[in-house]
């Protein structure tokens, strides 16, 4: 490497330029920069809080959003009710008023935001007293038709017809005044049902109705009426003046336009400062109304932000006269402190860095050269070995860590071919002549993968020799350099020989079983789903073995001698196995279980390897001084038949091994169909006898127990009976076993003891008061410590 020179002149000017830059920062400078780094912080502040407001307009504003789209919805979901009543009173005008009743009471039974749906028929004045005799006949004897101030914005009716309120519901003391109400006397109604009749469309009103929240007041709240006109015939099929000479009346209904608004605007608006005024015009009055003033009295905004935001809309397409004013004040006080800290902070940290990298700037002169004392150092103490050499693999430099590696002193490897010195090199090749020299630099730059560098550091795994001959396993790291118009090529070598070998022990243990060297059950488990999935071979059986026994030799003789044992099986289904298949994985699964993989065995084959199986394991085993004896009990599931995937066979092999232990032991079984449906009712009769004893299933029954001599009944035998809700009578000889297998017994016997202590107690000073009890007992209860 060559060194970088410096001119003492240099240095000295560079020093004074720094000295006169310390000078210049005068206390005038200071303040200058203090100024501004605080306006700089001030400029964040303001952009925060612009932004902050700027996002609190739009949430305003999805909210307004929001508040149309519900009053659509309601517009159009009025629009359709209406529909349906007109056409349920059109399409059979002959019905009574009681089914339109029921049908009008349904709806409003089932859809809130009705405040009634009723019909009003359309009547010239002069058959005024008619109609009236009508409703007074069909049970409404005060029906009359008049204006009964229900509407704040009523008028007299200056029209020839009245449109009369008949049917209303629900016809609740509070809806019935509505009975005989003109709805002509609204200054809107005759001059938009006229354009309803021309458009054949619904319309709606809104009004301030008078409505009786409770016995003593009466209140003015603003509702929506949407009416559609009813026609004699289908008004699909109308011309304009056919519609006007059938029509019939409207069907109306009324929605508490007042109670929904202020239910969705503290849905969407709560504990926010608004202001929310219903505008509408009746006729040439111009109503308003205010339903909710939150703002406060006096409102202190600033000059450069805006705080408080408005929206002016129509309630509904059909009512278009009808306009909600909504303003938002947004004052200072819920301003978010935090972010704005953040960004004062964020600003303050940034002009910091500004500053600091100008100071970096001016100090990196001095920093060269420093630096490029400190990397000579850093090479000659690095703890991996150094090397550079060049184009041609020629050593350049050669730190102490590298003598220390490969064993040559940094003057005898300087000038020498790194090849030749430290790399693989089994022609023994030496750069005599030009045809060599190649070799031995495309030998180096294989080696290293100079090729696909490309600019980059890159890193290479190789096996390189020591002084002494001796062969370690190393990490190379390279980065090529431009110096000069020539390239430099630096070795970072690290000894990754004791690291590769940890390594290798690290997956020993993680894939193979410590004791007997067997695959783990997850590296089996890995190598199956691979041969499934590559379909690297079309059929193969997996054996399940189970020793039988080997709990009474780890219980007996202790785990030292029950792991010697195992050790042994090992290897004898080993050597059985050898030459049994072409392809073979054996697994210790766990404990005493092992796992066994045979590729492309027929049935026929797998009975004779489990007969050998179970005759080499059945063999006396001998431990230091004791001789042991253990069978084995297989179950075998066949891949594709039995399953598709590893974890289903290994659950079929498992079901045949139990099948094997309940056929006697020292056995093997081949999976099929039954054997799942006795395990599943096995796992029923488990799992309801852990609840026998606490649903009180089980009973004792008495078989009298008599002397042969004299005939007399000298004692009973307790028999044990358990009746369950959902298996019914289950015989002592079906779920004894799983009692004993599950460990429940012990609690089954101890219930059993119980009982019949119970039962002696009851037959003290009676006739039964001789007889004695005899009890069944399990051999698990004798094994059991508190028996």
């Amino acid at each position: 490497m060559t060194p970088v020179k410096t001119n003492p002149l240099n240095k000295r000017a560079k020093h004074g330029f720094l000295a006169s830059l310390q000078g210049q920062m005068s206390l005038k400078t200071s303040l200058l920069l203090t100024l501004a780094a605080l306006l700089f912080v001030s400029l964040a502040v303001i952009a925060q809080i612009n932004q902050q407001f700027r996002a609190a307009e739009t949430v305003f504003e999805d909210n307004i959003t929001r508040l149309m789209q519900q009053q659509l919805t309601e517009a159009k979901r009025a629009e359709t009710l209406l529909n349906a009543l007109s056409q349920f009173y059109a399409s059979d005008l002959i019905k009574s008023d009681t089914a339109y009743e029921q049908f009008s009471q349904g709806l409003v039974d089932k859809i809130d935001h009705i405040e009634a749906i009723g019909l009003a028929q359309l009547i010239q004045k002069e058959h005024a007293y008619i109609f009236e005799n009508q409703q007074k006949n069909l049970g409404y004897e005060d029906f009359t038709i008049e204006n009964k101030n229900l509407f704040l914005q009523e008028t007299a009716n200056t029209t020839d017809q009245h449109l009369a309120i008949h049917l209303i519901a629900p016809l609740s003391p509070e809806h019935s005044i509505y009975l005989g109400q003109d709805l002509l006397s609204l200054p809107n109604i005759a001059l938009k049902l006229d354009q309803a009749i021309k458009n054949n469309q619904f319309f709606a009103e809104t009004t301030q109705l008078t409505v009786r929240r409770n016995p003593n007041s009466l209140e003015h709240e603003i509702f929506s009426l949407f009416l559609k006109p009813v026609y004699l015939s289908n008004p699909k099929s109308l011309g304009t003046e056919e519609r006007q000479r059938q029509i019939k009346g409207v069907a109306f209904m009324a929605t508490p336009t007042e109670k929904i608004l202020l239910d969705m605007v503290e849905t969407l608006f709560a504990d926010k400062k608004i202001r929310i005024i219903v505008s509408f015009q009746s006729g040439t009055l111009e109503v308003s109304k205010t339903l909710i003033n939150s703002l406060p009295d006096t409102l202190y905004e600033l000059p450069w932000l805006k705080q408080t935001f408005s929206s002016k809309f129509a309630l509904n397409l059909s009512s278009p006269n009808t306009v909600l004013h909504i303003t938002h004040h947004w004052p200072l006080s819920e301003l978010k402190a935090w972010p704005v800290i953040f960004s004062a902070l964020l600003a303050l940290l940034f002009y910091t860095a500004l500053m600091l990298l100008l100071l970096l700037g001016i100090r990196y002169t001095k920093t060269l050269q420093q630096a490029q004392n400190r990397l000579t150092q850093i090479i000659r103490t690095s703890q991996d070995a150094v090397i550079v050499t060049n184009r041609q693999g020629y050593i350049q430099e050669w730190n102490p860590e590298a003598t220390r590696l490969f064993g040559y002193l940094q003057e005898h490897a300087l000038g020498q071919c790194i090849v030749c010195l430290i790399f693989e090199n089994p022609d023994n090749l030496q750069p005599s002549d030009r045809q060599n020299e190649a070799l031995l630099i495309d030998i180096f730059s294989n080696n290293i993968n100079l090729q696909r560098q490309q600019g980059k550091t890159n890193r290479t795994e190789v096996t390189l020799r020591t002084q002494n001959g001796e062969r370690l396993t190393a990490e190379v790291a390279t980065a090529i350099l431009s110096v000069q118009n020539d390239l430099e090529i630096s070795l970072f070598i690290k000894d990754i020989t004791y690291q590769r070998r940890t390594e290798a022990a690290i997956k020993q243990l993680a894939y193979y079983d410590p004791l007997t060297q067997l695959e783990n059950r997850t590296h089996f488990k890995q190598q199956i789903e691979h041969l499934i999935h590559q379909k690297n071979i079309s059929h193969f059986a997996l054996f399940f073995l189970d020793l039988d026994g080997f709990k009474q030799v780890n219980d007996t003789l202790g785990h030292s001698v029950g792991d010697e044992l195992l050790k042994v099986i090992a290897k004898r289904i080993t050597h059985t196995l050898r030459d049994a298949a072409h392809a073979t994985h054996i697994c210790r699964f766990g404990g005493d279980e092992f796992v066994l993989m045979l590729g492309g065995v027929s049935e026929h084959d797998v009975a004779q390897i489990s007969l050998r199986l179970l005759s080499q394991i059945e063999r006396l085993v001998k431990v230091n001084e004791d001789e042991l004896h253990v069978s084995a009990s297989i179950g075998i599931a066949l891949y594709p038949q039995h399953g598709h995937n590893v974890d289903t066979l290994l659950r079929h092999a498992d079901t045949a091994m139990y099948q094997s232990k309940a056929a006697g032991k020292n056995t093997f079984s081949v999976y099929n169909d039954v054997m799942e449906q006795d395990l599943s009712k096995r796992t029923q009769v488990e799992k309801h006898l852990r609840n026998a004893i606490r649903n009180k299933e089980f009973s004792l029954v008495y078989q009298p127990q008599i002397e042969l001599k004299t005939g007399l009944i000298v004692g009973v035998e307790a028999l044990i009976r358990w009746n369950n809700p959902i298996l019914g009578n289950v015989p002592p000889d079906e779920f004894i076993s799983i009692a004993e297998e599950s460990n429940q017994i012990i609690a089954i016997g101890d219930w059993v003891a119980q009982t019949c202590i119970n039962q002696l107690n009851a037959w003290k000073n009676s006739p039964f008061d001789y007889l004695h009890i005899a009890l069944n007992v399990s051999g698990v209860q004798f094994e059991h410590p508190h028996f």
